[in-house]
């Protein structure tokens, strides 16, 4: 790395990711000081004494759908993120997968010397990997609930 670079890195790239530090830390506490607020507001409501066994259940469940919600299995918690991902990791196989192929019949028929088809030929394979990855993760997810659910002997 030479000098200039090292400077860039320095001048753009720490003030970055100090920004970023903070704007997550800063989010963070606000969701917390959300949070917090809305529990105390709960727990209030339950010590009313006025209040009826309907309403009291009913507050009860809302605080244990929270809960469960904050500490549950890390798939329930980050599912939509998850989803999205899992979208994205396929478009993206996809896009390299016939991206590749196409360059790679391209640079066939131009007769274009091999290390012209190299990167199609690796994004290709890429392709293929990030098209196939879920399906096999799918499967041996599937496989591992099987056996767990199977009956001991």
């Amino acid at each position: 790395m030479n000098p200039r670079e090292l400077a860039s890195l320095l001048i753009f790239g720490v003030p970055a990711i100090l920004l970023l530090i903070y704007i997550f830390s800063k989010v963070g506490k606000n969701r917390h000081q959300l949070r917090v607020m809305r529990l105390q507001v709960l727990q209030e409501a339950l010590r009313h004494a006025a209040l009826d066994e309907r309403t009291r259940t009913e507050l009860t469940r809302v605080l244990a759908d929270d809960y469960r919600r904050e500490h549950g299995p890390m798939g329930e918690r980050f599912g939509r993120w998850l989803r999205v991902g899992h979208v994205l990791l396929l478009a993206i196989g996809w896009l390299l997968l016939i991206g590749g192929i196409g360059f790679w019949i391209a640079g066939e028929a131009l007769s274009l010397n091999r290390y012209t088809i190299q990167p199609a030929i690796a994004a290709t394979i890429v392709g293929a990997a990030f098209v196939t990855l879920p399906l096999a993760m799918r499967e041996l997810l599937g496989r591992r609930d099987r056996n767990a659910t199977a009956p001991q002997p």
